[in-house]
């Protein structure tokens, strides 16, 4: 493991301290593990809790736009317009039971509707405000629904910038840190040794004798 070489070089300091090519090596190697831990934890956090809000919001959409689509079937009724009437025939079940882009879709087609009769259905008990409250709903639901796509994105992303921190500490191990403890082989043996025991689990995690070699 990494923490296991960053244990036996803070348990040795007083081997490498004074050796400026030593510190900076091993500084830049901690310091990009750290940056490790918190890209890791921005990769799990994407998608975390994204199919949570995601239907919280739309218990809370279908609550708002279940009555705007009742009173627009009962106008359909009173002028009519059988098209109408067709559209906004929907239960909560239904709403629910649509793919994210049905329901995008389907709310496109609301809002026009919305657009066209709103202001007929006052009479219906549903007024002005009601209705800018909906298409707010309507609005906030929308960013919602995508969210989930643009979080698969961002994790994406987040594990290619893990893999190269990754990338970078290895080359830190082998290009730097390996040949620099290689130098205190026989005047701090223990210090390489732990440090070489650290370093073979890192290479492969393949169980290695008692003896482990040297990594390249």
């Amino acid at each position: 493991m990494y923490q296991s070489v960053i244990s036996v070089c803070n348990e040795h300091v007083s081997v490498w301290e004074g050796i400026p090519g030593f510190v900076d090596a091993f500084t830049a190697f901690k310091n990009t593990y750290e940056t490790v831990g918190v890209a890791a934890q921005q990769q799990a956090s994407k998608t975390t809790g994204v199919a949570e809000i995601k239907y919280g919001k739309l218990n809370a959409l279908v609550d708002s736009i279940i009555v705007v689509h009742g009173t627009l079937k009962l106008h359909g009724k009173m002028i009519n317009d059988p098209a109408l009437m067709a559209r906004n025939k929907v239960s909560p079940s239904m709403l629910k039971a649509l793919s994210m882009q049905q329901l995008l879709i389907h709310l496109d087609t609301l809002v026009v509707d919305i657009t066209n009769f709103g202001s007929f259905l006052g009479v219906y008990g549903v007024d002005e405000a009601s209705l800018e409250a909906t298409l707010g709903t309507i609005d906030e639901a929308r960013t919602v629904l995508n969210s989930p796509r643009k979080a698969v994105i961002e994790r994406k992303f987040q594990t290619k910038l893990l893999d190269q921190y990754v990338k970078e500490m290895d080359e830190l191990l082998k290009l730097s840190l390996d040949t620099l403890v290689r130098v205190h082989k026989k005047s701090n043996p223990a210090f390489f040794d732990l440090y070489w025991n650290a370093r073979v689990i890192i290479d492969s995690g393949v169980k290695k004798s008692n003896t482990p070699k040297e990594p390249d």
